[in-house]
């Protein structure tokens, strides 16, 4: 055999030694901490920190306070009727007529990869029952938040550019159901935020909220030749449906 075809044979297993080890090196899936929120503290007697999770507000990426609450089966002070769908412990994010919008989110513990598309899954409830007196301006005693608001799923890459990723119907159902989202990222996002927000992009804010436990892993998907993932093309005709008749969507705002 040639010295030719020896060092080319070398070459080839050293390039396929190489790739088997990064093909290995991404996961199949991508999980969160504390993903049925059961794990917090209190920091004071009245205010909770839920492992993990932060309020982050998308144009800064740090720690905010916002109307997000972790309820708990023994503290119910909101009078939501929901119990937990895994565990004890889920969490509600609102909308106030303040022109308030809730929103958590977590580092991930890698990137998101712009050739690759993902699915995951969470589940989503509006209680029957639900009065708050923070977030009101016009009236500052105990009113009902029970508009149906929407789910929307961004990632926020190093720099801190922010990029929608899913968008729910509005959330509607009082019993939990599960939705599921696919995804392609087309930045490297490396935080992952979830954010209550009006139907439509309406900053007329109601009085609303969205229930939140039981949240997935991330895995990967397959893309089409578009670079799409075939689930979100679902996604997307369902929600331009949803857009084109949201006059007909009885106690939703829209623009």
């Amino acid at each position: 055999m040639s010295m030719k075809n020896v060092l080319s044979r070398i070459i080839s297993f050293i390039l396929f030694l190489f790739f088997s080890i990064i093909a290995n090196s991404q996961t199949n899936e991508i999980n969160f901490q504390n993903a049925s929120f059961e794990s917090f503290r209190f920091s004071n007697e009245e205010d909770l920190i839920i492992h993990n999770w932060y309020n982050i507000e998308l144009q800064k990426m740090f720690p905010i306070k916002t109307s997000q609450i972790l309820h708990l089966p023994e503290n119910e002070k909101y009078e939501v009727s929901t119990k937990a769908h895994h565990g004890n412990n889920f969490i509600s994010l609102e909308v106030g007529e303040n022109n308030t919008w809730g929103s958590i989110g977590q580092t991930l513990d890698e990137y998101l990869d712009t050739s690759s598309c993902y699915n995951f899954s969470l589940y989503l409830a509006k209680s029957d029952d639900y009065k708050n007196t923070r977030l009101l301006k016009k009236n500052p005693k105990e009113q009902d938040f029970l508009t149906p608001i929407t789910l929307r799923i961004w990632g926020v890459d190093d720099e801190g550019v922010s990029e929608l990723l899913a968008i729910s119907p509005p959330v509607k159902n009082n019993n939990w159901e599960k939705y599921e989202f696919s995804f392609h990222p087309k930045r490297e996002h490396i935080y992952f935020i979830l954010e209550a927000f009006p139907f439509g992009g309406n900053y007329d804010f109601p009085n609303g909220h969205i229930l939140i436990d039981n949240i997935s892993v991330i895995s990967y998907s397959k893309c089409n030749e578009k670079g799409t993932s075939i689930l979100k093309e679902d996604a997307i005709k369902k929600e331009k449906d949803l857009k084109e008749n949201a006059k007909n969507v009885i106690n939703i705002r829209t623009v």
